[in-house]
């Protein structure tokens, strides 16, 4: 029972064979025979022997296990043929162990670097799967070597050599695999961010109208973008980064082609605004627009607005001729928002003519119902949003809601507001009181020349149809998109 416990490690046959020495010391103790059938028995458990080949290896074993016993009782010649017969039987089960375990290292090998070539390690992770890749090859070639050696009869040992050599091979790789599988996953997240530049072309170039001119190709670019996102949430990142490629040049395409054609038609969405807030401005420049102060800081604001629309259509115009649709759209929109607030601003002017619109009184005046603010004119623009963010105000956009109740009478659109206005900011906190001039509220259809009715009906009309074309109100946030811009 001592003995066959001793072998169970190469510890316990050191151990073993120092107690040979003490016990049978100036004898011709085996050594050499019995570290051998040690080593090839070593050799045969690490190739899953006891699987393969179990009955030659357990017989080994038990010769091994004689041998220590004969040496126990002084039998060195006895000890010397034991472990002999269980070196012959360890390396007999090698030679049916070995190729079978190589086989299986090597389908090991091979599965997992092709799930590493899955995960897109090639690209993510070059390093490791180059080294992965090497160490299989080399398995390969010295697997290769140890079958035709083996079919060729050379020796034994030399065969098993090659084997062994193949199969720590195909283990490196595997574990040069797995290392370069793990990192690429680790990027999984960064591609899938990447897919929101290729649903944010698709969804301009449905803007554009592409679900219009080309339906086909936009459905395609949306199937193989939904595809990619399967695959790569599925740890399939070379399909998937496949996939994705292929759509993002399908959308380049369709964007490109949509482009050029919804900037030509903003372009001269843009034209026709531009010409009829000129027009509409000269109208309205005249003196008896100008009694007041409030009036002269909107003719004063409607002026820098004229030009300002009128630069923005030029740079659309030059944009277009560059080829630069993109940039081309971004003008022609800002010309035709700037025409827009010509258009409203032009209607305040009616109102203004009957009351002063400043209810809140000067800007440095605070009432018991909150702070004057006077919008101003700058990059970016002031919006309802940005007034509730500033720190002196709310420091939080999303309380914008409070500013509009507080000056409904003052804001047909929470979307646009002109700088020269006046509005009270009321407490962070609190019942918002809405603030109706008199003069406002009394305000209607009579009294009003058909001429001045016809201009605030046009410029209705303008305003609502540019309307159609700004950002819904996000609902969630409940405020207007153009505000949190």
């Amino acid at each position: 029972m001592t003995s066959h416990k001793l072998i169970q490690s190469g510890l316990g046959l050191a151990f073993g064979l120092g107690l040979v020495f003490v016990t049978a010391c100036g004898s011709d103790i085996p050594v050499q025979e019995l570290d051998i059938a040690h080593q090839q028995l070593e050799s045969a458990r690490a190739e899953d022997a006891a699987q393969y080949a179990a009955d030659d290896y357990n017989a080994g074993r038990e010769a091994l296990l004689a041998a220590h016993q004969k040496l126990a009782d002084d039998d060195t010649s006895g000890a010397r043929s034991s472990a002999g017969e269980a070196s012959a039987l360890a390396i007999k089960s090698r030679q049916t162990a070995a190729p079978q375990f190589t086989a299986k290292q090597a389908d090991s090998a091979k599965t997992e670097l092709a799930q590493a070539d899955e995960a897109y390690a090639e690209a993510l992770a070059p390093r490791d799967f180059d080294a992965a890749t090497r160490l299989y090859n080399d398995g390969n070639s010295l697997y290769g070597n140890a079958k035709s050696m083996q079919e060729s009869g050379n020796d034994p040992l030399a065969v098993l050599d090659q084997y062994s050599a193949a199969a720590n091979k195909f283990q490196a790789s595997t574990e040069a695999s797995a290392k370069a599988r793990n990192l690429a996953l680790s990027q999984k997240g960064d591609i899938l961010d990447s897919l929101a530049g290729i649903e944010s072309d698709l969804k301009k170039a449905e803007t554009y109208g592409a679900e219009q001119e080309n339906p086909e190709v936009l459905a395609s670019a949306r199937d193989r973008l939904q595809k990619a996102r399967s695959l790569i949430e599925a740890d399939k990142l070379k399909d998937g980064h496949a996939e994705m490629k292929l759509a993002e040049k399908e959308a380049a395409e369709l964007l490109a082609q949509v482009e050029s054609k919804y900037a030509d038609s903003k372009l001269t969405e843009a034209r026709e605004a531009v010409t009829k807030s000129q027009t509409l401005f000269k109208e309205i420049d005249v003196p008896a627009n100008k009694k007041t102060a409030e009036q002269q800081a909107i003719i004063a604001t409607l002026n820098e607005q004229v030009g300002a629309a009128g630069e923005a259509l030029n740079s659309s115009e030059g944009f277009y001729n560059d080829k630069k649709y993109s940039d081309s759209i971004n003008e022609s929109e800002e010309a035709i928002r700037l025409s827009q607030i010509i258009y409203e601003q032009s209607n305040l002017l009616a109102t203004a003519r009957k009351a002063d619109l400043d209810t809140g009184g000067s800007d440095e005046k605070t009432s018991l119902d909150g702070e004057a603010y006077t919008v101003r004119k700058a990059r970016p623009a002031d919006s309802l949003w940005r007034i509730a963010q500033k720190k002196e105000h709310y420091g939080n956009g999303h309380l914008w809601p409070r500013i509009y109740k507080a000056n409904k009478s003052k804001i047909k659109n929470p979307n646009l507001i002109y700088p020269g206005q006046k509005f009270v900011i009321p407490p962070k906190t609190g019942e918002v009181k809405e603030s109706v001039t008199t003069e406002e509220s009394q305000t209607t259809e009579e009294g009003k020349t058909l001429e001045e009715q016809l201009k605030e009906e046009a410029a209705k009309k303008a305003a609502e149809a540019a309307q159609e074309k700004m950002e819904e109100v996000d609902e969630d946030a409940e405020q207007p998109r153009e505000n949190m811009e």
